[in-house]
């Protein structure tokens, strides 16, 4: 009886079994099914998505060429760091700006004809920008003139900028040459009341060409290679035929560290900035090309005796920032190489060092800064140094700001000693 009992009892545990079993696969396969199916939903959803986007896309071009569109009817004006006026739909913006820098100076130097003092009020620089977008947000713009000393309007920037994609954009017009991290530094960014000597002696400035820039690998490397005329700003006329060659290539590991000199930010975490650059222009003709932008070569091609000659140029920078210190450090160098026979290579180099500290956050910073240069290597008694230092008061950060600036310049005198300038200067910025 017991046999009977345990055989039934087995049978019906088999038979739960299998139909648990079935019933487990029935749900698998109702699963599947359902999620096949939301899947496929997904992707004719995703395909209406694309459809609806193509057509919007087609429609906002179409109304950007427009004239008579509505885009009109639909504008923004008001201040922020400049006046500007938008539309809505940020297809079109334009901002406008006015930069001075009103200085007093006391110039005390020795030179090879005579000692001398002067002491005057300047305006040292005046300058107004506008700025925007046109059709799409990624197609930029800048217009940036200058009012001389001379009473003359000078252009010093004019670019249309293809920003659409941060790994590849294009720029085109005149503008700052990528090379020395000063001289890409605004003059209105600086800690001190003038750059150093270096970035005189060894800068491109500006010049009209066309570049290639963007920043690639979560932007941590930075790059800018571009084709110039070689003149120089308002050059328009390549009368060399040669081009002016330029790359630029900077990694910032932390973040991006901005050519903007002090830890104005009173940035919380570490930034730093590694760069390098090279540029070269072949075949120069130091008399023919004697532009603004190109006078400190010109005349050192001239000095050696040569009228053309190939130059090659190398710079290598650091930046850091953090808790209100910051330092720079760059090096640069010169090959002259006459074309003219029977003239030696010569090698320039200068390097300065640089470092500043706001003792108020913000508002209160001291700096100091050393260079060295020598625009001679094959010639004694030509080096020059400078010790600067200066205290800046932000009263709107760099929009509305007062310097004090003290600089020591020794330069070789080649009967012995030194030459010894001194100047100081205050300085009140604005930006409005």
């Amino acid at each position: 009886m017991n046999n009977v009992f345990r055989v039934i009892l087995a049978g019906l545990l088999l038979l739960v079994t299998i139909t648990h079993s079935k019933a487990d696969e029935n749900i698998d396969e109702e699963i599947k099914a359902l999620k096949e199916h939301l899947e496929e939903v997904q992707r004719e959803n995703q395909l209406q998505i694309n459809q609806l986007k193509r057509k919007i896309d087609e429609l906002e071009a179409t109304q950007a060429y427009n004239p008579r569109s509505s885009w009109t009817n639909n504008i923004e004006t008001a201040y922020k760091e400049g006046f500007f006026i938008k539309t809505t739909d940020n297809r079109f913006s334009l901002k406008f700006q006015i930069k001075s820098q009103f200085r007093f100076f006391v110039m005390d130097f020795d030179n090879k004809k005579q000692n001398n003092t002067e002491t005057s009020f300047q305006i040292k620089r005046l300058k107004f920008v506008a700025k925007g977008n046109a059709f799409f947000p990624w197609l930029e713009y800048k217009l940036q003139i200058e009012f001389t000393e001379n009473d003359e309007i000078t252009l010093e920037d004019y670019y249309v900028d293809l920003t659409r994609y941060e790994a590849m954009s294009l720029r085109l017009g005149q503008f700052k040459v990528p090379f020395d991290r000063e001289r890409l530094t605004s003059s209105f960014a600086l800690e001190f009341i003038d750059r150093s000597i270096i970035s005189k002696e060894f800068s491109f400035n500006r010049d009209i060409g066309t570049m290639p820039h963007g920043k690639v690998f979560k932007s941590m490397f930075d790059f800018a290679a571009g084709i110039f005329n070689g003149a120089g700003r308002n050059e328009t006329i390549n009368t060399n035929h040669n081009f002016l060659y330029a790359g630029r290539f900077m990694y910032t590991p932390f973040g991006d560290l901005e050519y903007v000199q002090g830890s104005l930010n009173n940035t919380q975490k570490p930034l730093l900035a590694i760069a390098m650059a090279v540029a070269l222009l072949p075949d120069f003709d130091a008399e023919t090309e004697g532009g603004t932008d190109r006078k400190n070569l010109s005349e050192a091609i001239l000095e050696i005796g040569a009228t053309k000659a190939n130059v090659f140029q190398y710079t290598a920078d650091i930046a850091f920032k953090y808790l209100g210190f910051s330092g720079e450090a760059e090096y640069d160098m010169r090959k002259i190489s006459p074309v003219d026979n029977n003239i030696d290579d010569v090698l320039a180099y200068g390097f300065r060092v640089q470092s500043g500290y706001f003792i108020i956050p913000e508002q209160l910073e001291i700096a100091t800064r050393y260079a060295f240069l020598d625009p001679n290597g094959n010639e004694s008694n030509d080096i020059s140094q400078e010790f600067t230092t200066a205290i800046s008061y932000y009263i709107y950060r760099n929009r509305l700001k007062i310097q004090f600036g003290y600089s020591f310049l020794l330069e070789d005198n080649p009967e012995g000693d030194y030459f010894r300038n001194n100047e100081f200067a205050v300085q009140m910025q604005t930006i409005f």
